[in-house]
């Protein structure tokens, strides 16, 4: 069963509108690739859905790392109106994109930041990096937005090592812990990268195991 299909129908409806907003325009303006336009939902919304598995009840304030499109940002928006939403894009016709969805689809809890992340001033309960950068620079951009205890949601490839990634994150004092499998066979896992704490050495957020 796909993630979107256990969200309510008010969701799912949206969800259906921004696939279309993606295949009608990001397509043409390049953000999405032409070999996608017909595959935008399993390689796009329900990828950007496996987010969900990794924010947690307390979790208020989410920032998306380098949005492009708006994902994983937008869908995430969508799955959980309830939390704040700032996506985050330097590039001004990606971030003119955005600022068309939200407006389209009237996302009350979207904020566009039209920046560079190092400019960002909200402090985030969550990260989200997708097809950003390699892990410990995405991790050197969200440590300076993450509020105490909070996490970098990772898309990680699908050649994934973990030992290697953990190994190199560690000696900058973040841990790293896979949240969620991968679905497909050209996806990788989902990764929470997050700080040690100063004081004990613990993590600050308690992993799922597969």
């Amino acid at each position: 069963m796909s993630v979107s299909s256990a969200l309510p129908e008010t969701q799912r409806r949206i969800l259906v509108r921004f696939e279309d907003l993606l295949r009608s325009r990001a397509v043409d303006m390049g953000l999405i690739a032409e070999r996608d336009r017909g595959r935008i939902r399993e390689r796009h919304i329900e990828d950007s859905l496996r987010a969900l598995a990794c924010i947690q009840m307390g979790d208020r304030e989410i920032v998306d790392l380098g949005s492009g499109a708006g994902l994983p940002g937008l869908p995430v928006a969508i799955a959980m109106p309830d939390r704040e939403v700032t996506v985050v894009e330097s590039r001004r016709k990606r971030a003119a994109f955005l600022e068309l969805a939200v407006d389209e689809l009237e996302l009350t809890n979207v904020s566009v930041h039209a920046g560079r992340a190092e400019e960002v001033t909200a402090q985030a309960d969550v990260c989200l990096a997708r097809a950003l950068a390699p892990p410990l620079e995405a991790w050197v951009l969200a440590g300076k937005i993450l509020a105490p205890g909070g996490r970098l949601v990772y898309f990680a490839g699908r050649d994934w090592d973990l030992k290697a990634s953990h190994d190199a994150l560690r000696r900058a004092g973040a841990f790293a812990e896979i949240c969620a499998p991968k679905q497909f066979t050209w996806q990788g896992p989902l990764v929470i990268i997050g700080r040690f704490s100063s004081t004990d050495g613990s993590q600050s957020y308690e992993p799922k195991h597969f």
